[in-house]
């Protein structure tokens, strides 16, 4: 117990002078001493000292040192008191966080749309820099496989034009596709009407370019034979090519098999529609197949038409002469075929004997038609070397009805400038360098 001051009426003055001196500092020590035993539980004592002039005090000692008053408001700064926090404490927390939310997400989509816009800048300009320097070529090409090794070392390019569709008909039997009938019946094909008034001897005609082809095929195994030629007839249903029409007669009539042959060694072109792109495009061809550009061309075609190859085609392609063979052929030639002592070969034999006998003024009245016709075709060619003006570009137009895009400037981008060549004159030959 601390014990109190007895206060009288005559010792007022006495304590408000010492008495109340001595009160207060007793008070205190032992406030300090309670204080004391406090900390010992962690508690923060209270100052008991604590008036209002105090207090005034130390608010106009904040005032008068504003360096003070900042300080405290940082350091006193709590985190309710951040933008953010305070929002997501608010109310319409919900709606601020959405709010938050979908901006964030708004800022990262610009970004990425950003990045992307200028990787495909970068992408473009590259593209655009590869196909200069490749003088157009595709990066398609990337996709195609690289060219068989034993390919690779073909070095002539023996070609068959197409100049009809052979449909197969409808084989019933073994014997069809031994018979002379099945593949001589005009039924079987899509011909021109001029072929149609001669149409055994144009079958013929046809067959025997295919047999003559195999054969020089056969014997010089640096060859690789390409029949050429498109989707030219609207009636064939956008499913057979002359090509490969040709093709699969060649397997038909057993003669890829019978000769010898490496099937490797065939192929088709499916996109010429005139005696130029079948030289043209099967020089290409033979670039996609191989790797390399052919030394030597060689053509198996008609008879009337060795003028117009080696007098205009070769001129218009600049290609030498020396490295260049014309084979002709006669319809006969292809009815060796059926002359094999195989009996699955002899049916027709006689008739073929027959036809000889009485064709020979057929053959003469088809033969000059086929002079006529081609007379016509070869000034065409002499006006217009190239075939892209006037007539010859309107046959090219009427023998592609199923819109087939040439892919040859990318497969060949040395022949690019020579596939694209259409002078205003019609005759100035291409100037630009060629792989011969």
């Amino acid at each position: 117990m601390i014990p109190l001051p007895v206060i009288t009426p005559n010792s007022n003055k006495q304590l408000s002078d010492s008495s109340s001196l001595d009160l207060i500092i007793r008070t205190n020590n032992n406030n300090n001493n309670n204080n004391n035993n406090n900390n010992l539980f962690g508690f923060k004592p209270f100052n008991s000292n604590l008036t209002a002039s105090s207090l005034i005090d130390r608010s106009r000692l904040r005032s008068e040192e504003p360096w003070r008053n900042t300080s405290d408001k940082n350091h006193n700064r709590s985190f309710s008191d951040v933008l953010p926090t305070r929002l997501l404490l608010s109310r319409s927390r919900v709606t601020n966080l959405a709010v938050m939310i979908l901006t964030g997400i708004c800022l990262v989509s610009l970004y990425l749309n950003l990045r992307l816009s200028i990787q495909n800048t970068q992408l473009i300009s590259e593209s655009s820099s590869d196909l200069s320097k490749n003088s157009g070529r595709s990066n398609n090409l990337g996709a195609l496989p690289v060219p068989d090794l034993n390919n690779s070392k073909l070095r002539r390019l023996i070609v068959v034009p197409g100049h009809a569709i052979y449909l197969g008909g409808v084989v019933r039997s073994e014997s069809d596709l031994t018979s002379y009938y099945h593949y001589y019946d005009p039924r079987n094909w899509i011909l021109e009407p001029y072929q149609s008034r001669w149409a055994n001897l144009s079958i013929r005609t046809f067959i025997s370019h295919i047999y003559r082809a195999l054969r020089e095929a056969s014997v010089d195994h640096q060859s690789l034979l390409i029949y050429s030629g498109g989707q030219t007839r609207q009636s064939s249903n956008q499913t057979i090519s002359e090509a490969s029409s040709y093709l699969r007669l060649s397997h038909q009539l057993g003669l890829i098999s019978d000769l010898g042959l490496d099937p490797g060694r065939i192929t088709t072109e499916e996109f010429a529609t005139d005696s130029l792109t079948n030289v043209l495009y099967s020089i290409c061809r033979f670039k996609e197949y191989t790797g390399n550009y052919p030394d030597r061309v060689t053509v198996v075609g008609q008879t009337v038409k060795s003028s117009r190859f080696r007098e205009l085609h070769l001129r218009a392609l600049r290609y030498p002469k020396a490295s260049f063979d014309y084979i002709t052929t006669v319809p006969d030639e292809s009815d060796r075929i059926f002359y094999k002592p195989r009996s699955r070969r002899t049916d027709g034999i006689d008739d073929i004997k027959d036809r000889r006998r009485d064709g020979v003024e057929q053959e003469e009245k088809s033969f000059r038609e086929s002079v006529e016709g081609e007379r016509k075709v070869y000034l065409d060619f002499e006006r217009d070397l190239y075939g892209c003006k006037t007539v010859l570009r309107r046959k090219r137009i009427k023998r592609n009805p199923f819109r087939r895009y040439i892919p040859y400037s990318d497969s060949c981008p040395e022949l690019s400038g020579l596939l694209k060549w259409c002078p205003k004159n019609g005759v100035d030959i291409y100037p630009n360098k060629l792989p011969w």
